[in-house]
């Protein structure tokens, strides 16, 4: 298969979707509250596509800035299926100038990151460069060190609890798990080889695992799964999206049924300590969960619809937000930007009193309303939109923003521009980087964290770990 150039393999791969998205956006829009914003989040979502799906390259910028549109977005359907307008929904004012700005944010740093995807030092890649790369593998190792990181990644976050700077670099070991399994699953796509059941079988025994945990990771592996399909498969065709739908539908059955049961589930797994932890074995987690799978019925689904339409939306903190400040108390002019930031890049030996920051008490204070501290078991945060318009309000916003999306967009650019790494391996690698990072709801201090954390390790694994597992998976 030939090279093509980017520009052009963008618009045959979209082909006439945005046709398609705009006309249904215009639909919903008849029937909204809100026309003008349906229609223009309709565009922002069809700018997303056409700025940042690059073919047989994982979409994971897409998938990073379609989460931050839709965690926008699902405000309006919530407003509208609750029958309440967005102001009466958020206990806010002038909420759909807040929401029109916030698409107006999202879609400049989609601008911002298609420069990091649009630039020609980029490798172009095929379909068959894909299958080049995914016959140099070899599947039995692949297999051997996806249950080493199984195993390994979960000791090392486990021993590191006793040191705040030490626990929140080992959570980016699991970029390296993500990328094992990525790994398997572009195997699964794009080699033929005998071990199809045994992977398939390998995938679902880390989707069903994944349920074990207290934050339950299983949205990762959904995830992974939909980013590698894509990179295999990226024509988007009027066929795709139909044979999409009934997958759609099981997906939105499935968290349903998960946001009914997940409160109960997680106070079943901590055991009353109201810590984010697991107190009980595997076994009796998952059986706890088949049970409560066993018992649903049709009015757990429409509780849980509820409940997960109101979860994915996250302009309710905003907007409570959007109310107070500055009417209440004023913008901080950069201040609390400039201590997330000090109190990332000085080290707690230097500083030892810097302490643990806790969302939910900035939230509570921001918002004027009380709520649950993270030693009760959850922490809830604004949002790092929401951090930004403190510090610098609606307009002088976009300034950071645009520096955040620089900073992310040339974390990607060095990642892609690597020529020493398997091409899978490279594209397992990017995945579990991007899949590891906050989105909307993340406050600043967690997804800038993040962020810093993820260029540790991969500068670290560049010259120590990444390439002797690079050599391993494709040893024969």
């Amino acid at each position: 298969m030939s090279a093509i150039t980017s520009g052009k393999t963008r618009i045959s791969s979209i082909g006439n979707m945005d046709s398609y998205v705009i006309l249904a956006f215009i639909i919903y829009g008849f029937f909204s509250q809100y026309l003008f914003l349906s229609i223009t989040g309709g565009i922002s979502l069809v700018i997303i596509l056409r700025s940042l799906w690059k073919p047989f390259v994982p979409p994971v910028l897409l998938f990073f800035m379609s989460f931050h549109w839709l965690q926008v977005f699902a405000s309006i359907v919530h407003a509208d299926v609750a029958g309440l307008s967005l102001d009466e929904l958020h206990n806010s004012h002038n909420t759909d100038l807040l929401l029109f700005m916030t698409f107006l944010h999202v879609t400049t740093m989609t601008l911002v990151l298609n420069y990091f995807i649009e630039n020609k030092n980029n490798q172009i890649t095929t379909l068959q460069s894909l299958q080049e790369a995914a016959k140099k593998l070899n599947t039995k190792n692949v297999i051997i060190g996806y249950f080493i990181a199984l195993f390994i990644v979960p000791v090392i976050i486990s021993f590191s609890h006793g040191s705040p700077a030490l626990y929140q670099l080992a959570l980016s070991f699991r970029i390296i798990k993500v990328a094992f399994l990525a790994l398997l699953f572009f195997i699964l796509l794009l080699k033929d080889t005998k071990n199809k059941v045994l992977l398939v079988s390998i995938i679902v025994f880390d989707f069903v695992l994944s349920f074990a945990s207290f934050f339950s990771d299983f949205k990762t592996t959904l995830i992974m799964m939909m980013i590698v399909y894509f990179t295999v498969h990226p024509h988007l065709k009027k066929g795709t999206f139909i044979k999409m739908l009934p997958v759609g539908l099981a997906l939105f059955l499935f968290f349903s049924f998960w946001s009914a049961v997940k409160g109960n589930y997680r106070l079943y797994l901590n055991q009353g300590t109201a810590q984010q932890v697991k107190a009980v074995s595997n076994e009796d987690a998952l059986a706890y969960i088949f049970g409560k799978a066993a018992e649903a019925d049709l009015s757990t689904i429409r509780e849980g619809a509820e409940i997960f339409l109101s979860r994915v939306q996250y302009m309710e903190r905003y907007s409570e937000v959007y109310k107070t400040v500055p009417e209440i108390i004023p913008f901080q002019n950069g201040g609390d930007l400039i201590k997330t930031i000090n109190f990332l890049l000085v080290p707690r030996f230097l500083n030892p009193d810097k302490g643990v920051k806790d969302a939910s008490e900035r939230t509570s204070y921001y918002t004027g309303k009380r709520f649950t501290r993270a030693s009760q078991g959850t922490s809830i945060s604004m949002g790092y939109f929401c951090d930004m318009y403190i510090d610098f309000g609606l307009y002088l916003m976009f300034v950071p923003l645009i520096f955040i999306a620089a900073l992310v967009g040339l974390v990607y650019k060095k990642i892609v521009a690597i020529k020493s790494y398997n091409r899978l391996f490279l594209n397992s690698i990017l995945i579990g980087t991007f899949l590891s990072l906050g989105t909307f709801e993340s406050d600043s201090l967690f997804f800038l964290g993040m962020l810093r954390n993820n260029i540790v390790l991969l500068l670290l694994a560049h010259f120590t770990l990444f390439p002797f597992i690079n050599k391993f998976i494709q040893e024969k």
